[in-house]
């Protein structure tokens, strides 16, 4: 076993017992249903989230597996998009570049839409706390997820492997973007699929869904356009293919699926009650019509 996969097991394994023992469900005896009406503790949280952050970016850039094998990958991906008529990463790439204008905003969009995640979270914890526990180990598991997928499939992107995709950001050193094709940079370069842009960003919209979908629906609904512009964004930008904004919408559903279990296993061995646990997504105790920010689940 190589050092950057111990690495990438040493950091995953790291992350999910802090997020564990953060969120209450190691051995504490404490009432699933109490405990997700109560904020964590900034001062524990933070520090924690800001650690597994640096932790997974450490240990995505140390999982590459070379740049020959992420091209081959990338170009199977163009085969199967062009089997599938999928493949409009040339013409939308195109289509901006007689305009400088264009290209500036789709780069600084590109690389400024993450900063909706810590928002979310910041939003959450202090609006919906009964919600945060859940949506936030959701967003930890679907970026740990993250890991074992780029290792086993590595992918260079478009501005990389499709002929004719001009690299927008880099070649405008839009904030910094030439260090995203710089071999040096500590960053992994051939982890397009799957598309954490995409992951985050939709996860921004699931957790504002989850929380506004009774209260406002209309705006609850709305929120998914953000992640489909994201979309067009990195496809533009020559950062994505189809196939990866489709991977890294279902690494969050993987998430939430495998979250809401484990919610679903550590109520029913901790004795408590069911109906404080989500069906899909966070759901207040009961089910009911009305939404209370500080009663839902024990995540």
């Amino acid at each position: 076993m190589t050092h950057e996969i111990r690495l990438a097991i040493v950091g995953v394994v790291v992350t999910w017992r802090h997020s564990r023992r953060a969120t209450g469900l190691l051995s504490t005896g404490m009432d699933v249903a109490s405990a997700g009406r109560k904020r964590p503790t900034w001062c524990v949280e933070l520090p924690l989230l800001i650690a597994g952050y640096v932790a997974f970016g450490l240990a995505r850039g140390r999982i590459v597996r070379g740049e020959q094998l992420a091209t081959s990958n990338a170009l199977c991906v163009q085969r199967v998009e062009q089997v599938l008529r999928l493949s409009v990463e040339h013409p939308l790439n195109h289509a901006i570049l007689a305009h400088p204008s264009a290209i500036y905003l789709t780069g600084y969009f590109y690389r400024l839409c993450l900063i909706t995640v810590p928002v979310i979270l910041v939003w959450l914890y202090v609006c919906w706390p009964g919600h945060y526990r859940y949506l936030r180990t959701v967003l930890v598991v679907m970026t740990l997820l993250d890991l074992p997928l780029v290792w086993l499939f590595p992918v260079s992107p478009p501005r990389f492997a499709q002929n004719g995709i001009v690299d927008h950001v880099g070649t405008y050193e839009i904030l910094g973007g030439g260090a995203l094709r710089d071999p040096s940079s500590g960053l992994n370069l051939f982890a397009a699929m799957p598309s954490t842009h995409i992951a985050w960003t939709s996860w921004c919209a699931y957790a504002a869904w989850s929380v506004l979908r009774r209260h406002s629906p209309r705006w609850a609904w709305s929120a998914w356009l953000y992640p489909l512009l994201v979309a067009v964004d990195v496809l533009t930008t020559g950062n994505h293919y189809e196939l990866d904004i489709l991977c890294g919408v279902a690494v969050l559903a993987l998430a939430i699926g495998l979250t809401t279990s484990i919610v679903y296993l550590t109520g029913s061995s901790g004795g408590a009650d069911n109906s404080t646990t989500p069906s899909a997504g966070p759901e207040p105790p009961g089910h009911g019509d009305t939404i209370d920010r500080n009663d839902s689940q024990s995540w």
